[in-house]
């Protein structure tokens, strides 16, 4: 990023927290989409407009705005900043399993396994408390699956009451939840929606430092096309008034 870049980029956030910090909310999210914008692989705005959601109640518009943040920044190289914007949106999410799936994905590749797992263990507890246990035996079985017999995600299942059979004695994971089932493919991760689109704002006439809105600009008069001397009408033979001369006063 060139300085001049850098510089807009920080203007343009600052005077965004200040319109949120103050309740300007119109003024906050145009600052916050002008950055994600101009800016898509920096974090700011991507978090920026997801709090100026949370303030209007719209926390499904804050969690996609971060899980496009994330998808973003992860694209662009940013493997930090995406984690970051990804566990930001657990607290608006705790058991959306795109948000989760992502993430774990995204430590094991940042090399943070313990962390990748502490990610499916969080998952795991907050879908059997929604009362959804079979998303929780889904992805501990999807990350068996991925991961191979991991210790830690056979404990997460042990702990979570989820049926596990076999790892002791080398059965595999297609036991777990049921010895003789098949393991079961994930379902698909949620696409990355994208950030939900403002309504549009009129526009305000601009206004004169002397009185009211700026009138519209006047048409110019065309100016007097000359003749064209071409198509001017012939000359009118001049006549003369004067009584014609008789052939004695000629003479």
């Amino acid at each position: 990023m060139t300085a001049a870049n850098d510089f807009n980029y920080k203007v343009a956030l600052a005077s965004g927290l200040r319109d949120l910090q103050a309740g300007r909310l119109r003024q906050a999210e145009e600052q916050f989409r002008y950055l994600i914008a101009h800016f898509p692989a920096l974090g700011g705005g991507y978090r920026g407009l997801a709090k100026v959601f949370v303030e209007q109640d719209d926390r499904a518009a804050a969690l996609t705005t971060l899980r496009a943040g994330a998808a973003s920044l992860a694209k662009g190289g940013d493997r930090s900043g995406s984690i970051t914007l990804l566990n930001e949106a657990i607290p608006l999410g705790p058991s959306d399993a795109a948000v989760h799936r992502h993430l774990a994905a995204a430590l094991e590749l940042a090399g943070d396994h313990a962390g990748a797992v502490a990610e499916q263990r969080r998952f795991a507890h907050a879908a059997i408390s929604a009362g959804d246990r079979e998303s929780a035996l889904r992805e501990i079985r999807y990350a068996l699956t991925a991961g191979g017999e991991d210790p830690g995600l056979v404990s997460i299942a042990v702990e979570c009451g989820l049926p596990v059979q076999g790892f002791s004695d080398g059965a595999g994971v297609g036991s777990v939840g049921n010895a003789s089932a098949e393991p079961v493919a994930p379902e698909p991760a949620h696409n990355w929606a994208p950030v939900p689109a403002a309504d549009p704002v009129p526009a305000e006439p601009r206004r004169s430092i002397f009185a009211g809105p700026v009138a519209a600009p006047r048409t110019p008069v065309p100016a007097p096309t000359p003749p064209d001397p071409m198509s001017a009408p012939p000359p009118v033979e001049s006549t003369d008034d004067r009584p014609e001369e008789s052939a004695d006063e000629r003479a």
